[in-house]
């Protein structure tokens, strides 16, 4: 019997020392993996990231890393981030964009995601969230305050209702209310001496025919009591180059900006695009991105550049935000013509009035 348990045991040793020789042989190979696996740090500098001790340069906010620098201090291949799906906002070394944040049920979108920029999202009307709380569910604003208190500031996306004691408010001391009595009368009296201007010049002010520009006409209109011919003719003149350069235009219901970009694009000179597209509020890194997209098509880069700042914009994009910022980089000429063209598609009028 002896000999059994001894063979026994003998190939129970064999058999723990194969299963330690395949766990080490597996460890091996864990181990090698790690080493291959990629461990990328930032530089001191922002504009470049350290992969595997080279200093690559960081691809630009709104793309991310596919490839690696190959020589050290220059860009690897960057990629864009798809718009409304990720982004990334600042330069980095990232493998990938981070994905766009989507409003929760109970939130409204105040911006959209786009390459640079995440989604921002805030509370709907009626509705709250403290900034110093984790927003998981918006609260419900309060209807009234409490009996004896009364309302300070009305609800909005990040306070509820702020309430105070009456006895808590101050009193309007002599000088609050002086100001409260004389500011209202100085500015009926500044309505009536402008009413009253504005009848007394009505013959040179016809050629302003829009009420809506009064104010900026005004500016020219004075009492003509010289006998410089000279002088009159020239002030004529002024007069209406500053009241025709200021028309508006009004568009027809439903009409969708998006459709006539393309008579922007055909007017405004290609060396004056990007004063054009910063006095806009467009980023040059907006720009730079419009480029790697439409490498060779330069008119769908300024379409996507006047695309992503309508989107950006929202209600306040006009026909006139962009005409004024052409007026603004002294490019009235073209802003004359793309205003007489869109006039001539019968879906924008001149808001004038006889």
């Amino acid at each position: 019997m002896s000999w059994i348990f001894g063979f026994t045991a003998f190939l129970c040793l064999v058999g723990i020392r194969a299963a330690n020789l395949h766990v080490m042989r597996d460890l091996g190979l864990f181990n090698e993996a790690s080493r291959k696996l990629k461990h990328s740090t930032y530089d001191t500098d922002p504009e470049f990231y350290n992969e595997r001790g080279k200093r690559c340069k960081s691809c630009p906010a709104g793309y991310h890393v596919k490839e690696d620098c190959d020589i050290p201090e220059t860009s690897g291949n960057c990629m864009p981030c798809k718009e409304g799906t990720d982004y990334t906002e600042h330069p980095n070394g990232l493998p990938y964009c981070l994905p766009c944040r989507h409003c929760k049920p109970d939130e409204e979108v105040v911006r959209k995601c786009i390459g640079t920029r995440n989604t921002v999202c805030r509370c709907r009307n009626g509705t709250y969230c403290p900034l110093e709380h984790p927003c998981e569910v918006c609260l419900i604003c309060t209807d009234r305050c409490p009996e004896g208190k009364i309302l300070v500031s009305p609800c909005n996306a990040t306070t509820d209702i702020q309430c105070a004691d009456t006895k808590d408010i101050p009193p309007v001391n002599a000088s609050g209310q002086i100001a409260s009595i004389l500011v209202p009368v100085s500015m009926i009296t500044l309505i009536i001496i402008c009413v009253f201007v504005w009848i007394k010049y009505m013959p040179d002010a016809a050629v302003c025919k829009s009420l809506r520009h009064f104010q900026g006409c005004l500016k020219v209109l004075r009492i003509r009591e010289s006998n410089d011919p000279e002088r009159d003719v020239n002030e004529q003149n002024e007069k209406k180059e500053l009241c025709e350069k200021r028309r508006l235009l009004l568009p027809k219901a439903g009409v969708d900006l998006r459709k006539f970009l393309d008579i922007f694009i055909n007017h405004v000179p290609f060396k004056h695009w990007r004063r054009f597209l910063r006095d806009l509020g467009v980023s040059d890194n907006e720009i730079f991105v419009a480029e790697q997209n439409n490498l060779h098509d330069v008119k769908e880069q300024q379409f996507q550049l006047l695309n992503s700042w309508l989107d950006r914009t929202g209600m306040e994009a006009s026909a006139n935000t962009l005409l004024d910022a052409l007026r603004r980089i002294d490019l009235r000429g073209v802003a004359e013509k793309i205003s007489d063209e869109l006039v001539r598609t019968s879906q924008f009028e001149y808001d004038m009035e006889d």
